[in-house]
């Protein structure tokens, strides 16, 4: 190997490189808390605190089989406590400590396998591409992550056996880790894997080997019997063990949760925005070739190809035995694709014992070609996805656009109380503010029956469940007091489902509007037992000069009108609303016809489909290039249930050779249903915008008012 004076260049270089990319991650994994199960965690930590680990309900779910598993019960109490003491800066700055910790036990793990600078920095980029979509959720497999290194580090490490205070502190590791996340039973499989390694290496290794390795065995089975007694030390017992099982089997119902339980598919290239990247993709395709190659030559008998470069250094067959059971992991679902660590760590362990001396300084090279490859193949597009683009935006505690901060609000302060139901996702964080007085129909804990996991789905295509049914009766059967449907009706963003729910109930005969803004919309069930629940709505209006109307609901145009300054606040319409209406009837053409433009899209994007219709009807006779209006007037009178004129529209979209795509798909449809060859249900699932025209809109409207720190 070279000197120490010739390695400094390549040394600097893979530091250097890889440096920017842990920076980078790390702001990533510094924003505002944008992990959905992390307030769930929070909530039930809330309730271990008070109660305990052994709770009688659930306080989030109102259809709940019963109490939640407390499997990561103390991984949520010290979450809560840590919020409670210092706020969710405490939990961000937290969570970035975390992420630097198994960062930086990574990179040492890597360094002493290694003992190169530049390898161990191009193997710790390699990890971080591999766990980086897990290293920015703030979720108790961060525990699992360092738990499994530094198991690694205090007993199965290739240095000498464990002495007694590493053993007794990986007994007690494994105890700890028992209450912080369901994951724990990948500590005894690690221990069994290196155990079984280290075994079959006895059976072929060198007289000196098998005593050393025989000795570094000892301690191990020692931990797996009595750790794995320890691991019964939690609230449940041997519960818990099931639980992890068990776990996943009903997660892909949904339809949803694309990074978690979906398996990884080697012989299909990975969709967009989705896990794994190609990145990640490509390098568990590299260890599926190569580790079962490398595992063999490291347990080929002494003198057989021992001059062979690849067997020189003897590799450790603890190591071999973890990296070929951790291989199968990273391939069973894609949350675990950071378990690819180990059978990265063989890989570099052989190739820090070569002696090739251009290897320094193509490590380095490859840790600065990692860097571009990390943010455009790799998993930085998932990470960065939520990242505020200003500093005011990344001071605040969370995305209150993402989480539809408005809506939530709306119901803690009205204090209305019923049966929720909210997209999957933002069921953590409405629990968090809501609970118990409003409870979630489903969420990322799955305590919910089979039916309640059927039903998520087609509530979200506003259809009925079973033959016959519609999605009223739907609603009703699971007696859902409060709906809150999201996103325009627009194109979607990624390959993952899209759906915009808005809408479902607008104009829906026992159904009343009670909340809307520009991306989101609240409905109450119009039933006696709400009764209570709707006073109190009216009262909150009624004490900020809102109109409102307990039979009619939420009128978006009458709030305009009558009190335009909380329509802007709480992000109905942009702050220049008031201009463009005036502009609207003035004479200057461009001017008029802009200022039309910007009246049909809010309209049409809060539902008030006549008002629309009679904007754009205008707006089709007097631009010469008349495509979003016509597209928006299909959508209108489709909605409005004027079907002839929807129909005469869409034949001129079709006929007209400057139409977008989006046009023609929209009047292809209407001219299906129309004519009875689509049911007319599908008009709700429709798409109006693009997602230049949505996004435009949600820049020019501060959508949700940046949240004060509650109690």
């Amino acid at each position: 190997m070279t000197g120490p004076s010739s390695s400094r260049g390549p040394n600097w270089l893979a530091l250097s490189a890889l440096g920017l990319l842990a920076l980078l991650t790390m702001i990533a994994v510094g924003q505002p808390v944008i992990t959905d199960d992390t307030w769930i965690h929070l909530t039930l930590g809330r309730a271990y605190f008070e109660q305990g680990p052994w709770l009688d309900t659930d306080p989030l779910l109102a259809n709940a089989l019963g109490p939640p598993l407390p499997a990561a019960w103390l991984t949520g109490a010290l979450l809560h406590g840590l919020e409670r003491v210092a706020g969710f800066g405490g939990l961000r700055l937290f969570h970035v400590f975390m992420v630097a910790c198994i960062g930086l036990l990574g990179f040492s793990i890597l360094k002493r396998a290694t003992r190169s600078i530049p390898l161990a920095s191009l193997g710790t980029g390699l990890f971080i591409a591999l766990s980086g979509y897990r290293l920015i959720q703030l979720r108790p497999h961060l525990f699992t992550l360092l738990a499994c290194l530094l198991l690694y580090r205090f007993l199965i490490e290739p240095e000498k056996p464990a002495s007694r205070a590493r053993v007794i502190g990986s007994i007690a590791l494994l105890a700890l880790w028992a209450n912080l996340h369901a994951s724990f039973l990948l500590g005894p499989i690690l221990l069994g894997a290196a155990l079984g390694g280290l075994i079959l290496g006895l059976l072929v290794g060198s007289a000196e080997k098998r005593q050393e390795w025989q000795a570094r065995a000892r301690p191990i089975a020692l931990v797996l019997v009595l750790g794995g007694l320890a691991t019964l030390l939690n609230p449940t017992g041997f519960e818990q063990h099931l639980a992890y099982l068990a776990a996943g089997a009903e997660t892909p119902a949904l339809d949803r949760v694309a990074d978690e339980w979906t398996r990884f598919s080697p012989f299909a290239l990975p969709p967009a925005r989705v896990p794994p990247s190609p990145l990640v993709w490509s390098m568990l395709w590299l260890f599926i070739v190569i580790t079962p190659v490398l595992s063999l030559l490291a347990l080929r008998k002494p003198g057989e190809s021992s001059s062979s470069e690849w067997n020189r250094g003897n590799v450790d067959p603890g190591l071999v035995g973890i990296a070929l059971v951790f291989l199968l992991g990273a391939l069973i679902a894609v949350r675990f694709t950071w378990l690819g660590f180990f059978p990265l760590l063989l890989l570099f362990t052989y190739l820090g014992r070569s002696r090739w001396p251009v290897l320094p300084w193509a490590s380095a090279a490859a840790t600065l070609v990692l860097l571009p490859a990390f943010f455009t193949l790799g998993p930085w597009p998932m990470m960065s996805g939520m990242l505020p683009t200003s500093v005011a935006g990344y001071s605040l505690p969370y995305p209150t656009a993402k989480y539809h901060a408005g809506a939530i609000f709306f119901l803690d302060d009205s204090e209305a109380e019923g049966k929720l139901f909210a997209d999957y996702y933002l069921s953590g964080f409405s629990g968090y503010w809501l609970a118990p007085r409003i409870q979630s129909f489903v969420n990322g804990t799955l305590n919910v029956s089979p039916e309640i996991i059927n039903a998520n789905r087609p509530i979200r295509e506003r259809r009925g469940e079973a033959e016959g049914e519609s999605f009223t009766e739907l609603l009703d059967r699971h007696e859902i007091d409060l709906f809150l449907g999201t996103r325009l009706p627009r194109t979607p963003p990624s390959g993952r489902p899209w759906y915009s729910t808005t809408g479902h109930l607008n104009n829906t005969e026992g159904w009343i509007p009670i909340y809307r803004n520009l991306a989101g919309a609240l409905y109450l069930r119009d039933l006696p037992r709400n009764r209570a629940s709707l006073e109190k709505i009216a009262t909150y209006y009624e004490e900020r000069d809102i109109p409102f109307d307990t039979q009619v609901g939420f009128e978006p145009l009458r709030v305009i009108s009558e009190n335009p300054r909380w329509a802007i606040l709480h992000g109905l319409i942009p702050s220049y609303f008031d201009q463009a209406v005036r502009a609207s009837t003035g004479l200057e053409p461009a001017r008029r016809n802009s200022a039309m433009q910007v009246l049909a899209r809010y309209y049409t994007a809060l539902g008030e489909h006549e008002a629309a219709i009679r904007m754009d009807t205008r707006l089709a006779r007097l631009m010469e290039e008349p495509d979003p209006s016509q597209r928006r007037l299909v959508y209108n009178l489709l909605h409005a249930g004027r079907f002839e004129e929807a129909a005469v529209v869409a034949g001129q979209i079709l006929a007209s050779p400057t139409a977008s795509a989006l046009s023609n798909h929209l009047a292809e449809s209407a001219l299906e249903i129309v004519s009875g060859q689509r049911p007319q249900a599908e008009i709700h699932g429709l798409a109006v915008f693009t997602p230049a025209e949505a996004n435009a809109m949600g820049q020019e409207v501060p959508i949700f008012i940046a949240p004060r720190q509650r109690p």
